[in-house]
């Protein structure tokens, strides 16, 4: 596919997200990043800077104009960087500090942080603590990574509350929705996304010797998961193969798999100056360009958590940095494969999300996430595959 294809389907995606704001699914979705309205203002600041016309910009201001009006106005519940206040602030955080909105957060930043720094700590106190990136403490404390008391609230706890055995260090979470505990080595909930954004806080020099005693001994725990590749296609399990679960050919995704474990080992060796770490990373994500097949890799929709956009994300994310053109190769592809899974007659510009906890599992989708904006995004950033996408940072990237 060219990028015309590519920048047809982006306009095509705008247009339908412009036509539906006002809808029901777009102005009740709430303030959310992953799940909401700031995802769908993320994408349409990039496409109104992409293409600067004065209609672009019209609906920017007005869905920008919304959101607003939510986080200054209404009771807000969620927290959470997936549906919350931790990913809507950081998102207009980021489009504000790369001139793609023009927005005083200070009152806002002021307003909340008492409030997210007890939410904060409620999460860790539960039993077991929520560190979830996406649904816990982690998405908050990645928004203040610069702020002392998130970062020592934090680091502090888990320290305190890790499994250190064999020099490894872990912690237990809640694996599904029937309440089982055990142990996750995935980025989206588990502990390559403490990794990730442990990295982060370790900028601030706030209790660095603490935060790289941390990610060391973590990266050596998810280290010793590794699987026999030629047996199970695969690198590394879905979760942890502690939790005595059957062994099986874990995804490509960002979501879980080995791209999301060998993002972490990426920017950990970088930080750190390991490069075995780095060298484990390009390793894992070389032997992951072969894994070609959809089905086969549990790819059966194109959105940005679970699907061949979000795989196709973390190829154009490692090619910016290594320039390795095997990695732009193999983004290209998965690229093709996002375009070819627009056959949906009755979806958004083609798509919709699948989804096994629900009937009929077909749904249409407007949302970062899961549906078109992330899609258009994705598409957007790939018009060019040497640029480096600074929204990608909202993915860990």
């Amino acid at each position: 596919m060219t990028n015309i294809d590519k920048e047809a389907k982006v306009h095509e995606i705008a247009q339908i997200l412009a036509t539906n704001l006002e809808t029901p699914d777009i102005k009740n979705s709430g303030i959310g990043l992953y799940t909401g309205k700031l995802g769908i203002l993320l994408f349409l600041a990039h496409y109104a800077k992409y293409f600067p016309t004065k209609q672009n910009h019209q609906i920017l201001n007005q869905c920008l104009e919304e959101c607003c009006n939510n986080l200054c106005n209404d009771v807000i519940y969620m927290h959470t960087f997936c549906s919350g206040l931790a990913g809507a602030m950081s998102s207009l955080r980021l489009m504000n500090e790369n001139s793609l909105i023009d927005l005083d957060m200070s009152e806002i930043e002021i307003q909340y942080k008492p409030i997210m720094l007890q939410q904060m700590k409620i999460f860790l106190h539960k039993n077991p603590g929520n560190y979830d990136f996406m649904h816990g403490a982690l998405g908050i404390a990645l928004h203040y990574k610069t702020d002392p008391d998130f970062i020592e609230t934090l680091v502090t706890w888990l320290n305190e509350n890790a499994n250190r055995d064999k020099g490894f260090t872990k912690w237990p979470s809640i694996l599904n929705d029937k309440g089982k505990i055990g142990y996750n080595i995935a980025l989206s909930h588990g502990m390559s996304s403490i990794i990730l954004v442990l990295n982060r806080l370790y900028k601030s020099g706030i209790q660095q010797k603490q935060i790289k005693k941390l990610v060391s001994s973590t990266i050596d725990y998810i280290l010793s998961q590794e699987l026999n590749r030629s047996i199970y296609g695969c690198c590394f399990p879905s979760q942890s193969t502690e939790n005595g679960d059957e062994i099986y050919k874990s995804r490509l995704g960002w979501c879980y798999g080995d791209l999301g474990i060998a993002v972490a080992l990426w920017q950990a060796g970088k930080i750190f100056n390991r490069q075995d770490w780095q060298d484990k990373a390009v390793d894992i994500m070389l032997f992951t360009t072969q894994r070609r097949d959809p089905k086969d890799n549990n790819i059966i929709d194109a959105g940005l958590c679970h699907g061949s956009s979000g795989v196709a994300m973390i190829f154009k994310y490692m090619y910016n940095e290594t320039e390795d053109e095997r990695f732009a190769e193999t983004a290209q592809y998965w690229t093709d494969v996002t375009l070819d899974l627009a056959y949906h007659q009755d979806g958004l510009a083609g798509y919709k999300k699948f989804t096994l906890e629900v009937t009929p599992p077909w749904k249409t989708s407007y949302t970062l996430l899961e549906g078109i904006s992330g899609i258009g995004l994705n598409l957007l950033s790939l018009l060019d595959i040497k640029q480096r996408s600074k929204w990608m940072e909202l993915f860990l990237l």
